[in-house]
């Protein structure tokens, strides 16, 4: 978010920064048969809308929608928003109602500006499973959470695929970061079984499953962690995804607890989150996004001037090739916001060159 900017939230409470206000009968649910996270209860004559915290005229967007499962006991509910904290406007009439439960989305656009959304059901019994606020036509990060602290993979995959399918194909992710602590008892199974989902609603999402930190429970006679990782790795080849071993670089619970990365015996402090998150972000090449990386080549008669601008925050390293397979250096440039340039004469045989950013 700091290097492109943030286009819109979708779901769950981000940042503890946006509370649902209840009205009237509705109500939370922190999880249940109809998903697998927080929703919302949203009986006749109820109403629902959320604030936040941040801003107090809404959450910048130009669209704004509601996730919902209609169910035999639905029925119609109203979709209103408030622009800069003025007066609610309805703008959809929905219809909660089905003869079995599936999920559903819908959405109104609207002109950029502060909005919030607000649901009245007017008969039935709805049940909410979220809100998406964004900008649509920024090149941003539009956040979604669905996770719920404590739950296990069987309450996820025991929610009717005709409920998740619908709400993923809706979201339509460009990268699920996945991480859990899960019994070993039929993981590859529910795993499987997620895969299933995720392909069939939304086939271009990519995928990244992190092996996790040890736990107080890893001792010479138990490797829950271990074994667990090694499901998830071999899931995670299956399926052509990528994996982020966390489990490995953090050597061993007696470690991360020497150094205060452990809150208790399963969770990592604020400084051990930073830490785990640090190996993922240079190994996967995060630490590069927004930053110089352009490297030009120009004819200068009998040499060639070679440049590129460099950027604080990465190790800028000049590579050459004869084969585009095996890479050497050439040098290696100082971290900082510079112009690099340089003529050499070119050599006798073709090669190739390429620049190489590496973490500071």
């Amino acid at each position: 978010i700091d290097r492109i900017g943030v286009a819109g939230y979708s779901m769950e409470n981000y940042l503890n920064r946006t509370l649902w206000t209840p009205m009237n009968g509705a109500a939370e649910i922190q999880t249940g048969p109809f998903w697998f996270a927080q929703y919302f209860f949203l009986p006749a004559g109820s109403s629902l809308w959320w604030y936040n915290q941040a801003n107090a005229n809404g959450i910048p967007s130009d669209t704004a929608g509601v996730f919902y499962v209609a169910q035999p006991a639905g029925g119609q509910f109203r979709l209103s928003i408030s622009t800069n904290g003025g007066p609610w406007i309805t703008k959809l009439l929905l219809d909660g109602y089905n003869s079995t439960p599936v999920g559903r989305y819908t959405n109104v656009s609207l002109k950029p500006d502060n909005h919030r959304i607000r649901l009245d059901c007017e008969f039935g019994t709805n049940y909410i499973i979220g809100t998406q606020h964004y900008l649509a036509h920024t090149g941003g990060v539009n956040v979604t959470f669905v996770d719920f602290f404590g739950i296990n993979l069987g309450q996820v995959t025991n929610v009717p695929l005709a409920i998740r399918q619908p709400i993923f194909a809706a979201l339509n992710p460009d990268l699920i970061i996945w991480h859990m602590k899960e019994p070993l008892d039929g993981l590859n199974a529910r795993m499987e079984e997620n895969e299933r989902w995720w392909s069939n609603s939304a086939p271009n999402t990519s995928v990244i499953y992190i092996g996790t930190t040890w736990g107080d429970f890893d001792t010479a006679t138990n490797s829950l962690t271990k074994d667990q990782s090694t499901i998830v790795r071999s899931v995670a080849l299956n399926h052509h995804r990528a994996y982020a071993d966390i489990m490995q670089p953090t050597i061993s619970y007696s470690w991360l607890l020497t150094n205060g990365f452990m809150a208790d015996g399963v969770h990592l402090t604020s400084a051990g989150g930073l830490h785990c998150a640090n190996i993922m972000w240079d190994d996967l090449g995060f630490f590069s996004l927004g930053l110089n990386k352009k490297l030009s080549l120009t004819n200068t008669g009998s040499q060639i001037n070679l440049s590129y601008n460099t950027s604080t925050g990465a190790v800028y390293r000049l590579e050459v090739s004869t084969n585009l397979q095996t890479w050497s250096a050439v040098f290696t440039n100082p971290v900082g916001n510079a112009l690099f340039s340089t003529n050499f004469t070119p050599p006798t045989t073709p090669a190739y060159y390429r620049l190489g950013l590496r973490p500071q």
